[in-house]
């Protein structure tokens, strides 16, 4: 039975596919649109990427085929990227203009990719271009059976990076995370104690009812609840809401994270490094 080729429409977002390459091997590929404001997000599947398919336009004016060749340079230059599989699909090679994947490979300077690990081929992939019982063009399944070769020949290899480069990608989440965190947290406390030009903030509790929104935020009952190492930081905190919030936000994921106790220490070592910074007294 002779495979049909599918309706030929632009990407508009982002579509993961799942294809059943064999009985043992399953191949989800991510598909996003190459339009200027999804090409913003592409470089958040690089990390976790174990190859690429890159599509020109070989037939494009000399402006749209310039541009997307620079695109094209700086995703195969990314560090996430380089020295994965990479399939190159020239398109539309029966369209007026069109540039062969040798004049391609020398735009993209595909010399300085690890031979083994690259493919430029041509193909056409619109409706108008399978043959008569409506086959798509081979190229198309050749060029798969590469890639996916490629991938499984060198597999451990390749996803020991991509393990690697997402734990670098988690790690500086976490750092960024935890950074705008400890902004936010210097913020309230100036903002309840009135430092570096803030006014006094009004969203602030009563010792009680701040002792009581931070139990409930991480579980507790009441305040009651709240071991003594708690109620020095509600009070370090001035009861402040946002503050009160962040350090609730806080030992909650690291708690999730970690699977263990409330964190109070941490919190309280942070708390006090910042107040620190801001000068107020012990």
């Amino acid at each position: 039975m002779q495979e049909k080729i599918p309706d030929c429409k632009r990407t508009l977002g982002v579509k993961p596919v799942i294809i059943e390459h064999n009985e043992s091997t399953t191949v989800k590929f991510i598909d996003i649109g190459g339009n200027k404001q999804m090409q913003n997000i592409w470089h958040h599947q690089y990390h976790a990427s174990h190859a690429i398919i890159y599509l020109i336009d070989s037939s494009a004016s000399d402006e749209k085929h310039n541009e997307s060749i620079s695109v094209a340079k700086d995703v195969l230059g990314h560090r996430f990227i380089q020295g994965k599989p990479v399939l190159v699909i020239c398109n539309k090679m029966n369209g007026p203009g069109y540039r062969n994947p040798q004049d391609i490979a020398v735009d993209i300077n595909a010399r300085n990719l690890e031979e083994s690990k690259v493919k430029i081929v041509e193909v056409c992939v619109h409706p108008s271009c399978a043959g008569r019982d409506g086959t798509p063009d081979p190229a198309i399944k050749i060029s798969m059976e590469w890639l996916v070769a490629t991938i499984i020949g060198d597999f451990q290899a390749i996803n020991d990076r991509v393990v690697h480069d997402g734990n670098l990608i988690e790690e500086q989440r976490k750092q960024n995370r935890e950074e705008k965190e400890r902004r936010l947290l210097s913020s309230a406390l100036c903002k309840a104690f009135g430092l570096n030009g803030e006014s006094i903030s009004v969203d602030v509790f009563d010792v009680a009812d701040g002792e009581d929104f931070l139990a409930q935020e991480v579980g507790f009952k009441d305040r009651h609840q709240l071991p003594f190492l708690a109620t020095e930081i509600c009070s370090m905190l001035r009861y402040q809401r946002l503050a009160l919030l962040i350090v609730a936000t806080k030992l909650n994921r690291g708690k999730r994270e970690r699977g263990d106790n409330l964190d109070w220490d941490g919190v309280k070592t942070i708390v006090n490094s910042i107040r620190d910074e801001l000068e107020m007294p012990s």
